[in-house]
């Protein structure tokens, strides 16, 4: 047999036949918006075969994406920008936590909103309090200067500024003793009172002569824990049952004041 010769018209019309039977019914595209994903081979569209952003009319947009499609695997490491972002579109679901530092704030545009209440009070007495001789006595405190974060109760254990939360705190406490007996004044600042864990933490010390009055001042700064509680006390030792008073005017009355100051 010549192996020049070539095949005959009805062999090739057969062959093509064959080739059909045997591989299926050719599916075809007419129309436009025909293509669906049974008519793409798996992970075969690539970025060569999308139009190019830069092009006029864009690439692919919105409506070209299923809802939910895009995660991210689908987007280069570090390649957003603010320009790829709706304004306001990213909030505290997008951010993982604790995980925003300094650099990823702008410098000045957090203001007061943004923060919560700085936890702060101050305490007064509405009226004298007599103090027994050598009796440490805490000085009760019915009103409030102010009081933002609920560290005072002027009903319930009025005596306590009480710690809303874990954090060091700058503390300050005042009285004004009235003249009359020669003596030691002692104004003390007390930590859990009454604890097992309780212990003065700042103190301060007069000697008055019969006809002095003072006014004392103590200040300390001091980490306490969420329930901590500070109280003003004092001593008076006159040698006498003779009581003391602190003068509840508005420029020498008794005040407890504490703010927090950081973690």
């Amino acid at each position: 047999m010549d192996s020049t010769r070539r095949p005959s018209p009805a062999m090739v019309i057969a062959l093509i036949a064959l080739f059909v039977s045997l591989g299926g019914t050719a599916a075809a595209l007419s129309g436009s918006n025909t293509v669906f994903t049974d008519d793409i081979v798996d992970n075969d569209v690539r970025s060569a075969d999308v139009r190019n952003d830069t092009l006029s009319s864009g690439g692919l947009g919105a409506v070209d994406l299923r809802p939910g499609s895009v995660g991210t695997s689908e987007v280069a490491a570090n390649s957003l920008a603010a320009g790829d972002l709706a304004a306001s579109s990213v909030g505290t679901d997008e951010a993982i936590d604790d995980s925003l530092t300094g650099t990823d704030i702008l410098n000045g545009s957090l203001g007061a909103t943004e923060f919560a209440p700085i936890a702060a009070a101050r305490a007064t007495n509405s009226a004298d309090q007599a103090i027994a001789e050598s009796t440490p006595t805490v000085i009760t405190l019915d009103s409030e200067g102010f009081d933002n974060s609920n560290l005072h109760d002027p009903v319930t254990n009025s005596s306590r500024l009480t710690a809303p939360v874990t954090g060091v705190y700058q503390i300050n406490g005042r009285v004004h003793w009235d003249s009359g007996v020669a003596g030691v004044r002692q104004l003390q600042l007390e930590k859990n009172l009454g604890l097992p864990s309780g212990k003065t933490i700042a103190e301060a010390m007069d000697t008055t002569s019969a006809t002095d009055e003072l006014t004392q001042n103590v200040s300390t700064i001091s980490r306490l824990a969420t329930g901590d509680y500070i109280e003003l006390r004092v001593i008076q030792q006159n040698g006498t049952a003779t009581a003391l008073d602190t003068v509840a005017e508005t420029h020498v009355a008794p005040e407890l004041s504490m703010a927090w100051v950081g973690p």
